[in-house]
C-alpha cells in the first residue's frame, strides 16, 4: 500500500509504501522500477541503492543489486552521529607515540573554508583534512599539505564510517593514490591512461561498539589500523602498523 501520492516530495528515511502480497503471490515482496516519464511504458532507468548490507554484514554503497542477493536496512543511530556531530572550533589535543615512545603532543581543530566545507587542521602546519556527511556516512574526502602528517594518518585509518548502530558491520574504501606514495608523477600520469593502476583498498570492520579495524592491502605489505572511538565526540585512540613499526595518537583528557 501507497503512503504518498503523486506529487509528494520525498526524501531519503521517509516510509512510502508498505510491503504485502497480491495476486498469486506466494509471500510479500515489492517490486522497484525508476521510469523516465510518468506514463506507463515509459523506458526504466539506472537507479542504486544506498544504506542496506549484504548477508555477510557488508555495506552496499551506490551498489545495482545482482539476481537473487539478499539485503537489509542498516540502522541509524543518534549516538554515531553526535560521535562524528563536529562543529566549528572543536578541538582535540593527541599525544603522538612511535613504537611506544612518546613523540609529541599535536593539536586538531575544527575550521571552515569560504565554501562552506569544514576540515581539520593542525595549528603551525598546511595541512587541512576536508570532511562530510552523506547518506548516513561520515568520510574523508580530500587531504591537503603533507601526505606523512598526522592528518594523512587518520585518513588512512578511517576513510569513512557508518553512523550505524549494526554491529560487525563491513565496508570498503578505495584511497587517494598520494595518502600512500606521494604525489609521483609517473604514476599519475600512468592512471590517466589505467585508472585501476595500483588502485590501493582498504578494508574495514566494526569488532566493537566504538572500535574499527582496517587492512590496507599495498605492493609493500598490509597495513594495519586500529580506531578507538570517543564514547562522546571524536576519536579517541589511532594505531597504525606499517612495516615492522607501529605509530600511534591519543587522545588526552
Amino acid at each position: 500500500s501507497l503512503k504518498v501520492k503523486a506529487g509528494d516530495i520525498v526524501k531519503v528515511g521517509m516510509e512510502i509504501g508498505r510491503c504485502g502480497n497480491t495476486g498469486y503471490s506466494a509471500q510479500p515482496h515489492i517490486h522497484l522500477q525508476v521510469q523516465e516519464r510518468p506514463q506507463l511504458g515509459s523506458e526504466t532507468t539506472f537507479f542504486y541503492l544506498n544504506g542496506c548490507k549484504n548477508r555477510k554484514q557488508e555495506l552496499l554503497v551506490r551498489k545495482n543489486l545482482d539476481d537473487g542477493m539478499a539485503v537489509e536496512s542498516v540502522l541509524p543511530s543518534r549516538r554515531r552521529k553526535r560521535q562524528f556531530g563536529f562543529i566549528l572550533d572543536d578541538f582535540f589535543i593527541y599525544s603522538v607515540s612511535a613504537n611506544q615512545a612518546k613523540i609529541t603532543k599535536v593539536m586538531i581543530r575544527v575550521k571552515m573554508s569560504r565554501d562552506g566545507a569544514f576540515y581539520f587542521y593542525s595549528p603551525g602546519t598546511e595541512d587541512k583534512l576536508f570532511f562530510g556527511i552523506e547518506n548516513e556516512i561520515f568520510f574523508f574526502y580530500s587531504l591537503e599539505g603533507d601526505p606523512g602528517s598526522l592528518l594523512a594518518s587518520l585518513f588512512l585509518a578511517l576513510p569513512k564510517v557508518p553512523l550505524s548502530r549494526d554491529k560487525d558491520l563491513s565496508w570498503r574504501e578505495i584511497l587517494p593514490d598520494d595518502l600512500l606514495c606521494g604525489k609521483r608523477r609517473m604514476r599519475l600520469f600512468l592512471k590517466s591512461f589505467n585508472h585501476d593502476l595500483g588502485r590501493t583498498s582498504g578494508e574495514y570492520r566494526f569488532i566493537g561498539t566504538d572500535e574499527i579495524s582496517g587492512v590496507i592491502a599495498t605492493d609493500k605489505g598490509a597495513i594495519k589500523t586500529y580506531v578507538l572511538l570517543d564514547s562522546k565526540k571524536g576519536i579517541r585512540e589511532i594505531t597504525i602498523e606499517r612495516n615492522g613499526a607501529t605509530s600511534s595518537m591519543k587522545l588526552e583528557g
